[in-house]
């Protein structure tokens, strides 16, 4: 792989967006800060390890941090790689702006962080960057999913899992849902909705199907029906193809979409209408760990 310019997306670490306020309260927090504080030099040594192998391969590259990325519109324009350096929410949200543009994830803090699309650490990524360039690592397509309000398709596109809930968690979630031609009401506390990628992930804990990677299908798993109102539900879980439609209409006031995490919900409120297909646009992966 020709690498001419790489941008290079990282997280501020938690102790140096609160620093001030943890070292007031270092001696109540013990360990906590402690913990915080490693995870914070971790990160910047992974930072220092990645971008020292990149000048050494003579590559130019750009950094940005993870908040604020929303200001650059037109990444695929200006690069050849993303490399995400941190844990699989900022792998995640850096997603959301690809289209055309491989990425590479980078786990920052393997000790405390969560790494399931990452193609190793920083000690790692000499030998990582060199087999990239001899084009010995793989560029896999993971399929994401493809939301449409009301007829308008929403972006980001869900590489991981979305969940349809009410805002506060203490609410109960009541819609139509429908697959195909067979549909039912229910309450519930709200729906998992995976690709085969995120079937490891919380869809997996609420007693969903642990799928193969590069699987082109998608599942969805109610979470906590309730039983009483309705009776006996039958469209609690299941694995969508691509000749099948995944529709959900809203009978909440302050529902929402969250999509690969809790940052930015979509309002899902009384009457919009959902439907979930596979999206045209896979995302490439670069050293991705397929199981």
């Amino acid at each position: 792989m020709q690498l001419s310019k790489v941008l290079i997306v990282c997280k501020r670490s938690t102790y140096s967006v609160n620093k001030a306020r943890l070292n007031r309260d270092r001696q109540s927090l013990g360990l906590i800060f402690e913990k915080m504080k490693l995870s914070h030099h971790q990160q910047i040594q992974s930072l220092r390890e990645v971008t020292r192998e990149l000048k050494k391969f003579k590559i130019k590259f750009q950094l940005i941090y993870r908040d604020d990325l929303e200001r650059f519109n037109e990444i695929e324009k200006k690069t050849d790689l993303v490399i995400s350096i941190g844990g699989d929410g900022t792998f995640l949200e850096t997603t959301h702006r690809l289209n055309r543009v491989p990425i590479l994830g980078i786990n920052a803090d393997p000790q405390r962080s969560i790494g399931r699309f990452m193609a190793g650490t920083s000690k790692e990524f000499s030998m990582i960057l060199h087999q990239l360039i001899q084009n010995k690592i793989s560029i896999l397509k993971l399929s994401r999913l493809q939301l449409i309000v009301n007829g308008q398709k929403i972006h980001p596109l869900v590489l991981n899992d979305v969940l349809i809930a009410p805002s506060s968690p203490a609410v109960t979630a009541r819609y139509l849902i429908q697959l195909n031609q067979y549909g039912e009401e229910q309450m519930s506390s709200g729906i998992w909705i995976s690709t085969a990628v995120g079937s490891t992930a919380a869809i997996f804990s609420a007693g969903g199907e642990k799928m193969n990677s590069l699987n082109t299908k998608f599942q969805f798993v109610v979470r906590e029906i309730f039983k009483k109102k309705f009776g006996k539900r039958h469209l609690l879980s299941g694995i969508v193809d691509s000749s099948s439609r995944l529709k959900i209409t809203s009978f909440m006031k302050n529902g929402c979409l969250f999509i690969d995490g809790p940052h930015n919900p979509i309002p899902f409120e009384w009457g919009d209408k959902l439907m979930v297909k596979i999206s045209s646009h896979p995302i490439k992966v670069a050293g991705f760990k397929s199981i």
